[in-house]
């Protein structure tokens, strides 16, 4: 309770860069941050469970410090938003917790009839946030009546590029800078299974920061599909609905070796269901990345933001913590309906992720899978099996 505290207070109270714009006057649709804000207070709510305080002292506990918190970042410049939302979020996040404390025991403790009921509304569970996913890594093309083709546009927290975009293509099909005239031949091409970005550039510049390099935007400058520059490296990303929840952009980011200016800089770009993938080419030599669209929605929106996808390593690891996050619950619960017919219960298992995992795929329309889904799998069932073995063990020894 005390070092839940502290880190809540550390987290939350440490001034940032960013400026303050004051007291939120309605509720933020950000589904990252009211995730962060719902743990936020989770081992408070739980320390003080388990010292035996009830519902109503943790409430009114856990509503105070945060109330306490937001109005200290109203307060004092420390370049944080004040939320009212953040509040409710992270007190619900710590009675929540704390009204499954003890639950836990009961669910260790379930006779095999209960066990297949967990199992059943797990797997659906399960099967509920991978539809959100497909849904979330969806392309999202805002219908509006007019694009814009922007080279080297300045976004917001993104320094101009000094250097020269001789081309920019969608498709095949030239976008200029300014308006795109065609805007239902532009639509029909980013809305497309494949959609290919191509620019060649001449002298990109120092790398001073984040930049962009080439872009389609709507309406204000809304970003939809492009290439920006970060330093060293080139990424590539397109629009995905999730981003209207907060979910952060989906894209994936080559390494490059600074020496972009000489001669002609090729970066191309391709956005598929089931991968996008982004080739960079300069003075001869060619680098390739791909990101893979992992069924882990929630390894998206908690991973740090400082960590960029390379290769789509981080989607790769994302897949196996998750699906053994999944997993290894509903494994006990499978071993604990069936003790006595163990191949049954890892079909059921199998099945029932990965199964649950392609019906939704095929439903979508949006292939989702990595290297690492199997591996996650069989993770999840050894836990399972070994949470399963310390209740025996403990059954037997009471």
């Amino acid at each position: 309770m005390i070092v839940g505290t502290a880190a809540a207070l550390a987290l939350t109270l440490t001034p940032v860069s960013a400026p303050a714009t004051g007291l939120v006057p309605g509720p933020r649709v950000n589904l990252r941050d009211f995730i962060f804000n719902l743990g936020l207070l989770v081992p408070v709510g739980v320390g003080l469970r388990l010292r035996g305080w009830r519902l109503g002292p943790i409430t009114a506990g856990v509503l105070a410090l945060s109330g306490g918190i937001e109005l200290l970042q109203l307060l004092l410049p420390l370049g944080r938003d004040a939320s009212l939302l953040d509040v409710v979020a992270n007190s619900s996040g710590a009675v929540i917790a704390a009204w499954a404390v003890p639950q836990i025991p009961r669910a260790l403790a379930v006779s095999s009839i209960g066990a297949r009921w967990f199992v059943a509304a797990g797997l659906l569970a399960w099967a509920v946030q991978a539809a959100l996913t497909a849904w979330a890594l969806q392309r999202d093309i805002p219908a509006t009546a007019e694009y814009w083709g922007q080279w080297a546009h300045v976004f917001s927290a993104t320094k101009p590029l000094t250097g020269v975009v001789t081309d920019f293509m969608v498709q095949g099909a030239v976008i200029a800078d300014g308006p795109v005239p065609n805007t239902d031949a532009l639509r029909a091409a980013l809305v497309a299974d494949t959609v290919t970005l191509y620019v060649a550039a001449r002298d990109l510049g120092p790398s001073a920061g984040r930049a962009q390099i080439a872009a389609i935007a709507h309406g204000e400058g809304t970003h939809v599909a492009g290439f920006e520059r970060y330093g060293c490296v080139i990424k590539f990303r397109v629009r995905v609905r999730g981003e209207r929840v907060g979910l952060r952009a989906a894209g994936v980011v080559v390494p490059t070796s600074c020496r972009l200016q000489p001669g002609i800089t090729v970066i191309t770009g391709r956005a598929a269901r089931d991968a996008r993938t982004i080739t960079v080419r300069w003075d001869q030599e060619t680098r390739q990345a791909t990101l893979q669209l992992a069924p882990s929605l929630g390894w998206r929106l908690l991973v740090p933001l400082s960590w960029s996808w390379r290769g789509g390593a981080w989607d790769v690891l994302g897949s196996v913590l998750w699906l053994a996050l999944w997993g290894a619950p509903v494994a006990m619960w499978l071993q604990i309906a069936w003790p006595r017919n163990l191949p049954v219960a890892a079909l059921f298992y199998v099945i029932g992720l990965l199964g649950g995992t392609a019906v939704v795929a095929v439903v979508s329309g949006l292939s989702v899978g990595t290297r690492g889904d199997i591996i996650g799998v069989a993770l999840g069932w050894l836990i399972g099996g070994w949470l399963n073995a310390r209740r025996v063990a403990s059954w037997y020894l009471s």
